[in-house]
């Protein structure tokens, strides 16, 4: 599956990417991503003129999965972060905010 997992320990994320590496992550910087992901995918959408009505009919993704990303309430499967850097035409590293 190309799905990411990602397991809640105490203090850190264990995650496994589509790849099939594992890495801990702590709390906190997972947390850091995730708001920053939030972030960039409110920005692009806006910048675009997109509601996420429309953004979602354009990538085939739930407008609600939109909605609860930007409002942090929800983690994003790995094929959806995918889906989503090639319709802005940017790097999923870009989206998590791990390169500007």
């Amino acid at each position: 599956s190309k799905t990411s997992l990602a397991i809640l320990f105490r203090t850190s994320v264990l995650t496994k990417g589509a790849n099939g590496l594992t890495a801990f992550i702590p709390f906190s910087e997972y947390n850091k991503i995730m708001r920053k992901f939030a972030e960039r995918l409110k920005e692009l959408r806006q910048e675009r003129g997109l509601s996420i009505a429309v953004l979602g009919k354009q990538t085939d993704i739930g407008a609600a999965s939109i909605f609860r990303w930007e409002q942090g309430k929800s983690d994003i499967k790995s094929d959806y972060l995918i889906r989503l850097a090639r319709f802005f035409d940017v790097t999923t590293d870009y989206l998590l905010g791990l390169e500007d």
